[in-house]
């Protein structure tokens, strides 16, 4: 329970800028069995933008961007088995972390940096939805 009151804490404070009520943070902390693409795509849609269910299609939305040219709010992709595919997303929140849902140790909704741990070599590009 503490960990997960931690990780809503954080959840909290990293995506106040998307202007979310507490209700949909409490669904998305405690009761997300959504995957990575399907987290994505519903905070995209709770926004009122269209984008591809699928990690590999939510890649392909736009220029790719590198690690430096990413901002808050871009979509992340990863290749988490380094098989040359694109089979994780999330989005970025700043200061070298992302928001995801993990199917990982952290299971859920869960807040990671980039440059540590796990992901530090699965990142691929960014893309900014327009």
């Amino acid at each position: 329970f503490v960990k997960r009151l931690h990780t809503f804490l954080l959840i909290v404070l990293s995506i106040s800028f998307l202007n979310y009520n507490i209700l949909n943070l409490i669904v998305l902390c405690f009761l997300c069995f959504c995957n990575c693409s399907g987290f994505v795509y519903y905070i995209f849609k709770e926004h009122n933008i269209s984008i591809p269910r699928t990690s590999k299609m939510q890649s392909k939305l736009g220029e790719t961007l590198s690690r430096d040219e990413i901002k808050i709010g871009d979509i992340l992709s990863f290749d988490t088995t380094l098989k040359g595919h694109i089979n994780h997303s999330g989005i970025y929140i700043g200061d070298g972390e992302f928001i995801h849902s993990s199917s990982g140790k952290a299971k859920g909704v869960t807040v990671s940096k980039l440059d540590k741990g796990f992901y530090k070599d699965k990142f691929r590009w960014g893309v900014r939805v327009k």
